[in-house]
């Protein structure tokens, strides 16, 4: 059985590695693994990756 998480309006869904509006879990992964950020926090932490590339 597949199961698709959603975040909520102005949120992000990330288990620290993963970040999407729409997560499509994969076998043996549980939604507990997953939590919501906001996008300024989605923002910083993609401009910190842009920076260490």
């Amino acid at each position: 059985m597949q199961i698709t998480i959603r975040a909520d309006e102005g949120m992000w869904l990330t288990d620290g590695e993963n970040y999407g509006k729409t997560i499509s879990l994969a076998e043996g992964v549980a939604v507990d693994d997953y939590y919501e950020i906001t996008n300024e926090e989605y923002e910083a932490i993609t401009e910190n990756i842009a920076e260490e590339i």
